[in-house]
């Protein structure tokens, strides 16, 4: 009998020992805060196995750290041996404004979207930049790198989305009057100025509604009180004179009348070395405030509209003909 239950104990013996092991496998689980994602979330491992996280932030975001480990990097490598949750925490990246100026002038910042601390902000913020010049000085434009390029705008206030670190710079430049007090045969206003486009939805109305647009794309005032200015559609020529410190009048000379015809007025005029701004109304056409821009390339000497080269063209035109009429007379 001994010896039965001895054989029946062996038999047991060797069949646990045949029986394989099951594995022990725990769960990991992997969470994600906003502004990012991770590669996994996670599932059953068994134990000691190493499974390889990478989480990868929005844009306008970076990785801040991980909760439930010790790793550190945007790509962990976790060995599995016991059930956990580890989770990979995002916040908002944070870019340097700096603002610079030149000429007489500041800059007020304001944050339209969010809170500000000293020169940094939080990634997606709206700043709000206001120029102010100083008594003698006009806002000229603001120029930024953008892309590695230089950029301006007129716009003023501007906005500026912080999407990277950035550097922008306010110009002002010094106000001059129309005609130079110390040397009063110099016009300062003498020059090719090219009108900035308004911005869509800035078009305004007059008092009395009707709308306002010249349409101007070119106004030239020529040392000679000769005027020419280009729209969409035209040419208008003329003669203008100074009235004032903020005031000019464009005549025209017309063959059935003596004199000149006052046909409209530039007014509230501010002027630096290569800004112009004024109020133009053309009588019975249109009454719009402008703003342009000095041409530096402009030379009045060869500007074929000038009407001293017209009559220097038209003088050698006329000698050439006469000599070549007298030559083929004889």
């Amino acid at each position: 009998m001994f010896f039965g239950i001895f054989l029946i104990a062996l038999a047991c013996s060797k069949s646990d020992e045949s029986s394989p092991l099951v594995p022990v496998k725990y769960t990991l689980s992997v969470e994600v805060s906003e502004g990012g994602s991770v590669s996994t979330s996670g599932g059953q491992y068994e134990e000691n196995t190493n499974v390889s996280i990478t989480a990868t932030p929005d844009q306008g975001y970076e990785l801040s750290g991980w909760t439930g480990t010790t790793l550190t990097g945007n790509s962990i490598s976790v060995k599995v041996s016991s059930n956990q949750t580890i989770t990979a925490n995002f916040t908002r990246s944070k870019y340097t404004l700096t603002i610079g100026t030149v000429g007489g002038g500041s800059v007020a910042q304001q944050v339209l979207n969010s809170s500000r601390s000293d020169t940094e902000y939080e990634s997606g913020n709206t700043i709000r930049l206001t120029a102010t010049p100083q008594n003698d000085f006009l806002f000229y434009d603001w120029q930024q790198m953008l892309d590695n390029l230089s950029q301006n705008s007129f716009e003023n206030p501007l906005k500026v989305e912080m999407d990277q670190s950035k550097t922008v710079t306010a110009t002002f430049q010094e106000k001059l009057p129309l005609i130079n007090p110390e040397n009063t045969d110099k016009n300062n206003t003498v020059g090719k100025w090219k009108i900035r486009k308004k911005r869509p939805g800035a078009q305004e109305e007059s008092s009395s509604g009707r709308a306002v647009a010249c349409n101007i794309d070119v106004i030239i005032l020529r040392s000679d009180n000769s005027f020419t200015m280009m729209t969409e559609t035209a040419t208008i020529t003329g003669e203008y004179s100074i009235d004032s410190e903020t005031t000019i009048s464009l005549n025209q000379r017309w063959i059935a009348q003596r004199g000149n015809t006052k046909i409209g007025t530039l007014t509230d005029i501010k002027l630096s070395n290569d800004y112009l701004s004024f109020n133009i109304e053309l009588i019975g056409i249109c009454d719009e405030q402008l703003e342009a821009d000095r041409d530096l390339t402009y030379v009045e000497a060869t500007d074929p509209l000038a009407p001293s080269n017209t009559v220097t063209q038209t003088t050698e035109t006329s000698s050439t003909t006469t000599s070549s009429g007298t030559s083929t007379g004889s």
